[in-house]
């Protein structure tokens, strides 16, 4: 079963991370799927992505029907011929393209602002009418959603390593005090959390992305390890935290974003526990479409 995860920004760890997250998942229940991300070229150089297909869309391509169709991402689709295209959020970047790909379609969507899933000016159509399934990744409540998962991450805590092991990556002496300032989000956002971040008396902090030249991509395993985390409350790293146990030592600052609401997430959402790895329900559920078209 060949799956296509498409995804019309790169310009957050998260959206990799998403597409990584459910190809780890199928792995992990033993799912006979491929996962192909098709998206614009990655900005983390040091990450390994595997599958990826780069692309770029512009905004004459994303808008006009007879473009969009002609474009390199629908040629590249077509010639991937997914069994089922995985959305990660922007619905509407591929609007022109969904009725050729002749596949089902499922929408990922976490926080969004009220009218998204019906659509913009531009689309002059709603989610609803292009996508088979509309799949909230976190506690949302919009009448057009078909689906709720759990949020959909990387790594379970059977993967944490030992609590010493992210001291000794960084050379930190494992009795000194940790602040870890893990965000890959905006140019600057991640300078801006370094100097508003003291560290403790005697302790040192360390900064962590994914455009640096070693990055620690997952981290989720490696944060037992930091005596004090700092980030952004975006869907990763706020998940993340509840997932493996560190919220309690856990500070974060909602970042502005057009299409997820941090100041919501980290208001509405910080007392809900996490039970489950939403990327594993998903691939039970992609596998289950395995099993259907697999030949008698």
């Amino acid at each position: 079963m060949r799956v296509a995860f498409y995804s019309g920004t790169m310009g957050g760890a998260g959206h990799l991370a998403r597409a990584l997250s459910i190809r780890r998942g199928l792995v992990r229940q033993g799912i006979d799927a491929e996962l192909t991300i098709f998206a614009p070229p990655l900005p983390y150089v040091h990450v390994e992505a595997g599958a990826y297909v780069p692309f770029e869309l512009t905004d004459a391509e994303l808008n006009d029907p007879i473009l969009a169709r002609n474009s390199a991402l629908a040629r590249a689709l077509l010639r991937y011929r997914p069994d089922l295209l995985l959305i990660d959020h922007l619905w509407f970047n591929i609007r022109h393209i969904l009725p050729l790909l002749r596949c089902e379609s499922w929408l990922l969507v976490h926080t969004v602002p009220a009218g998204w899933l019906e659509g913009p000016v531009l689309a002059r159509t709603s989610a609803a009418t292009l996508c088979d399934r509309i799949i909230a990744i976190e506690p949302l409540r919009y009448h057009a959603i078909t689906d709720t998962l759990p949020p959909v991450l990387m790594c379970n805590p059977d993967d944490a390593l030992p609590d010493d092991a992210l001291k000794r990556r960084l050379g930190v002496p494992v009795g000194q005090h940790l602040t870890l300032v893990a965000h890959t989000g905006a140019p600057g956002e991640v300078e801006d959390l370094v100097a508003e971040t003291p560290p403790e008396p005697g302790g040192v902090l360390v900064p962590l992305t994914a455009r640096q030249e070693e990055p620690i991509f997952p981290l989720a395993p490696w944060l037992r390890g930091a005596d004090r985390l700092i980030g952004g409350a975006g869907y990763h790293f706020f998940w993340e935290t509840a997932w493996f146990g560190v919220r309690d030592r856990t500070h974060m600052r909602a970042f502005y974003r057009t299409f997820d609401d941090q100041a919501w997430r980290l208001s509405a959402l910080s007392d809900l526990p996490m039970k489950a790895n939403g990327a594993d329900v998903l691939a039970r559920q992609i596998g289950m479409g395995a099993r259907e078209r697999r030949p008698l």
